[in-house]
């Protein structure tokens, strides 16, 4: 089993819209480095590992319910591959 987190504005409440590029950036990364020290703080020893995020895994996906979208950093780098080759 692949355990992982979602990020994503229900309504905004994060309050990412409205933000630059870069300050969303820093507030995903808070709440990803908040989430990784509930795991280390509260889960069991045999899971801490198993159990934390990385966005480079592809065990953190960013999208919206509301709008029916979601994907990880690995998804879009291969989207972004197969639309400009790059």
């Amino acid at each position: 089993m692949k355990y992982f987190l979602i990020v994503g504005p229900e309504s905004d409440p994060d309050g990412i819209k409205g933000m630059t590029p870069e300050d969303a950036y820093e507030k995903f990364k808070t709440i990803i480095r908040d989430f990784n020290t509930l795991i280390e703080t509260y889960a069991p020893p045999e899971y801490k590992k198993i159990w934390r995020v990385d966005p480079r895994q592809g065990t953190v996906a960013f999208g919206s319910a509301i709008h029916r979208f979601g994907l990880t950093i690995p998804a879009l780098a291969e989207i972004w591959h197969e639309k400009t080759g790059i």
